[in-house]
């Protein structure tokens, strides 16, 4: 949800600021793994395009390689949501070879690593309970350190959980309750085993 938001924001702040980065939105949720071993960033990134294409019998006008062309020389933003809700189904192998490919999406790096002004960014979401401790996930998403990742090279950031006062605030700016009706929510919400966990 709130890489959807960013992403709605940023394509309304980009009308009126043309030099900030297009964002690519891709929804893991939408790749599902078949057991086949022999994926690549393209083949990724058709699988999604073609299962989340709500254009019915028209294909999709745009491809794989027009994405990887605006990360790689537009200084588009991929954004790649769920990370996951597909890994959580892989192997360990199989998971970090799926993350090498995500990381395909970015130009190669340079051995002096010599920024290209025109690359582009990406931002990876995945629920931190899916790894058992730091370590693990720096692991992971640096695929083991293979293909020059380090961990010095990105930021990882945890969202924390609402606090009560959050989540009253959330409830009266997106749903308008206010007064009575919000503490009515709010106890409905406290007599449902879990929800205010949820919430």
């Amino acid at each position: 949800t709130t890489l959807k938001a960013f992403t709605r924001q940023l394509l309304k702040d980009r009308k009126e600021n043309n030099s900030l980065p297009l964002p690519i939105y891709i929804d893991l949720r939408e790749y599902t793994w078949d057991k086949s071993v022999d994926f690549n960033l393209s083949s990724i990134l058709t699988h999604i395009l073609k299962k989340s294409w709500k254009g019915g019998h028209v294909a999709s006008p745009i491809g794989p390689e027009d994405i990887i062309s605006h990360v790689q020389e537009n200084r588009a933003l991929m954004i790649w949501d769920g990370l996951d809700e597909v890994i959580v189904h892989m192997e360990p192998k199989y998971a970090n070879d799926f993350i090498r490919q995500l990381w395909r999406i970015l130009p190669p790096l340079k051995q002096d690593k010599e920024l290209n002004p025109n690359a582009g960014k990406m931002l990876i979401s995945c629920r931190s309970h899916y790894f058992r401790d730091v370590n693990q996930q720096n692991s992971m998403l640096t695929s083991e350190h293979r293909d020059g990742i380090k961990g010095e090279d990105y930021e990882a950031l945890i969202l924390l959980p609402f606090g009560q006062e959050q989540i009253e605030t959330y409830l009266q700016k997106s749903l308008g309750i206010t007064g009575t009706d919000l503490r009515k929510t709010i106890d409905l919400i406290s007599s449902v085993h879990n929800l205010p966990e949820m919430a």
